[in-house]
């Protein structure tokens, strides 16, 4: 990639998008997601019997309205939407079998890739997800599109499925990248509770949010961000022409595996073991793509491995909110109702709580919901000796 025009392209999106309000972590995201619908299934790291892909699923999460989520979704969207044809990208709303056939009518054999005998057609069908309502996206518990999510995120060499005819057809080398926005409340309702900590979730990236991180009534394009936005177009298209197996140096390789073999990770959270399973895999992703992003002729090196392990690791304490009231409990809304509002809160009395979740949560939930969540210390109870008050605190 020696044409490249900038030394990281995601840090100069990062640049490039800093006069929007929209949270850094969804731009950074964001600008990930670009760059991996770019190189598509023509690139992969070898782990043997299998092969990791640089396909990710991030979903931006937050509050309708407040983090700005589609502003960050359609910068992305408008540096790609003229890429060459390789890097297709799908329809909001779309059911199973049209992202099946959309899947097939994108099987390209254009790229040529030498295994050791010469050049020879490497067949791939890869698409890009974009979905700035993943609500319209998904719908309400779509278990067959969500199964569909789940078989094609490992990029099976050929996917067998089943015709409206009752025969069997097939997508070839299928890729799938998805890049989507949601709001806390959606998830909790529409996302299968058998779906969450393991299959489909594991497989997701929650980017949770709830305020954006600055006000900016106006921003402009400046000559500034005109310049920068052809060097990023310029790099993404260089990008496309990558293909092949990436390499780990010696030192990334032994990095990787010592932090394999001792990883820490602590998610108390039953419903994101899944997730913690599945965190070799996505860092593995990551640092391919930042790799990329500097310009790497597909060599992982140290640094990409630990950027990669510390942006995973920013994210994780987040995610869990992503999901805060989805569960088999039938308190976990309200539960989570409660956690909000004494985080917003800082420190709460009884009554201004209780007044506070009055059109949401009966007398009853609430003293089944707080007695859960002080017994299992995430939330303390004070009492203040002179009025008699009871305060609550957010322990997490």
């Amino acid at each position: 990639m020696s044409n490249r025009r900038l030394p990281n392209f995601l840090d100069a999106y990062m640049d490039y998008t800093a006069q929007l309000e929209s949270p850094d972590s969804y731009h950074l995201w964001v600008g990930m997601s670009m760059i991996a619908a770019c190189l598509g299934r023509k690139t992969w790291l070898d782990m043997g019997l299998f092969k990791v892909f640089t396909n990710m699923y991030i979903v931006l999460v937050g509050p309708p309205g407040r983090c700005r989520k589609s502003v960050a979704v359609n910068t992305g969207i408008d540096l790609v939407l003229d890429m060459p044809d390789e890097v297709r990208v799908s329809a909001d709303s779309i059911t199973r079998e049209a992202l099946i056939q959309l899947i097939n009518t994108c099987k390209s054999d254009k790229t040529l890739i030498d295994y050791g005998e010469g050049e020879v057609p490497y067949v791939h069908s890869s698409l890009t997800v974009i979905s700035k309502e993943l609500s319209v996206f998904l719908g309400t518990g779509n278990h067959d599109l969500l199964s569909l999510l789940t078989d094609l995120y490992d990029c099976p060499k050929v996917w067998v499925y089943k015709t409206k005819g009752q025969g069997t057809d097939s997508l070839q080398g299928p890729w799938l990248n998805m890049l989507g926005a949601s709001t806390p409340d959606w998830l909790v309702g529409s996302v299968p509770a058998e779906a969450i900590g393991g299959g489909f979730t594991s497989r997701v990236l929650f980017i949770v949010e709830d305020k954006v991180r600055h006000k900016k009534a106006k921003p402009k394009m400046t000559e500034h961000e005109l310049t920068l936005r052809s060097k990023l177009q310029h790099d993404l298209e260089q990008m496309c022409l990558a293909k092949g197996e990436f390499i780990l140096t010696q030192e990334a390789d032994e990095h990787y595996e010592e932090w394999y073999n001792n990883d820490n990770t602590k998610i108390d959270d039953a419903r994101f073991w899944g997730y913690a399973e599945r965190k070799h895999i996505h860092m593995l992703k990551v640092a391919m793509i930042l790799a990329v992003s500097e310009g790497m002729d597909n060599i992982i090196e140290d640094k990409h491995v630990t950027r990669a392990l510390r942006l995973l690791d920013d994210i994780e304490p987040s995610m869990i909110e992503a999901f805060g009231a989805a569960g088999r409990n039938p308190y976990a809304a309200d539960m989570d109702e409660i956690i909000q509002n004494i985080k917003r809160s800082g420190k709460i009395e009884h009554m201004q709580l209780r007044r506070s979740l009055l059109m949401n949560v009966s007398k009853g939930n609430f003293a089944e919901a707080i007695n859960t969540l002080l017994a299992l210390n995430m939330v303390k109870a004070t009492v203040d000796k002179e009025t008699k008050q009871t305060w609550y605190t957010y322990e997490g």
